[in-house]
């Protein structure tokens, strides 16, 4: 067999073709940028406070992260929880609001 013949039988050769492989990634673990479409690692992002290490884009935080995020821990004080939505103007659309009031604290 000569290096012309082994040539030209290597080219009939077909490369098998790999199986793909399936992965777990588990859900929340990385969080894609809006901006500018980078992944990046959801840990990565918290230690950041959710701002893009690439673009400077400033990702949507939850109330209560944004709080975490603001107040030192355990000084948080919360300051008239007693309190509850009044109508004082009797203000009236399709439906008043007292009533939309009362659906509102009923459904939750």
């Amino acid at each position: 067999m000569s290096l012309l013949d082994w040539f030209a039988n290597r080219r009939k050769i077909e490369p098998t073709p790999k199986q793909p492989q399936e992965r777990e990634i588990a859900d929340g673990l990385w969080k894609k940028c809006e901006a500018c479409g980078v992944l990046s690692y959801a840990r990565d992002l918290q230690a950041n406070q959710m701002v893009c290490t690439e673009c400077d884009h400033h990702m949507r935080v939850p109330s209560d992260e944004r709080i975490r995020q603001l107040i030192d821990h355990q000084t948080w004080i919360s300051l008239d929880e007693h309190l509850h939505p009044t109508d004082p103007l009797k203000f009236c659309d399709r439906k008043s609001y007292s009533d939309r009031l009362r659906d509102s604290q009923e459904k939750t």
